[in-house]
């Protein structure tokens, strides 16, 4: 197996042969961040031994794309990137995760076209490609929508009668509201939470999002927001 900074550098050329180059900047550009975030967080994946491997290596400013091959490259990898890099670390643009997408689906074909995954990996690693790659770009979309809602509005300013902050889960979707499960306290179950009809029609069930929340009258209003996650 080659190691996963040369295959991908084989995965760049092969596209730059066939692309605009347009297209293909934006291919170097996922591609660079993936390698960003391997480099950064790949070392999770890894045992004891291995773990030593790579301490001495980067004493000599050798990185983990450098020494580890790629079956390096796995699902719980790219769920992670996809899923959580990109949103919680990277700060991308919504037309960029339109492309992250498009480029990691070809890259784990690209894969598997070289024998360097299973078929078994392939498949797994396809299905969670397929499943974020359309989400990306409206959780960018929501979260950015919801920082308005609060943001340009002097709804902070009432008072409440009760407040709550938490990791939510979005369990139901009306029209203009939202239904929430708390993460950090699991019993915790809020709605409706007041949105405009633009963020409830892109919002889905079973997206995560942090709120501060405020409940006036039966109805729960956001005070302050922070990222939403596929």
């Amino acid at each position: 197996m080659p190691s996963i900074r040369k295959a991908l550098d084989e995965f760049l050329s092969e596209q730059k042969e066939r692309l605009s180059e347009k297209t293909y900047k934006g291919y170097e550009s996922v591609i660079e961040l993936f390698t960003i975030f391997l480099n950064g967080y790949g070392h999770t994946s890894l045992d004891r031994d291995e773990h030593e491997k790579l301490f001495q290596a980067m004493e000599k400013g050798i990185e983990f794309t450098d020494i580890f091959g790629v079956e390096k490259i796995t699902y719980p990898v790219i769920h992670e990137f996809l899923g959580y890099f990109l949103i919680k670390k990277a700060m991308v643009s919504e037309s960029f995760l339109k492309t992250n997408g498009t480029v990691m689906k070809k890259l784990v074909k690209w894969l598997y076209d070289q024998q360097y995954i299973s078929k078994e990996e392939y498949e797994e690693q396809m299905e969670i490609v397929n499943e974020l790659k359309d989400d990306l770009p409206l959780v960018e979309r929501v979260g950015r929508l919801i920082f308005e809602l609060h943001k340009f509005s002097n709804i902070a300013e009432e008072n409440f009668e009760e407040y709550e902050e938490d990791y939510f889960t979005i369990t139901r979707v009306e029209n203009g509201k939202l239904w929430l499960q708390g993460e950090l306290d699991f019993d915790l179950e809020i709605g409706p939470v007041i949105v405009t009809e633009e963020i409830s029609s892109l919002c889905k069930t079973g997206w995560e999002v942090y709120l501060s929340l405020g409940l006036k009258n039966g109805k729960w209003y956001i005070l302050e927001s922070g990222n939403v996650y596929p």
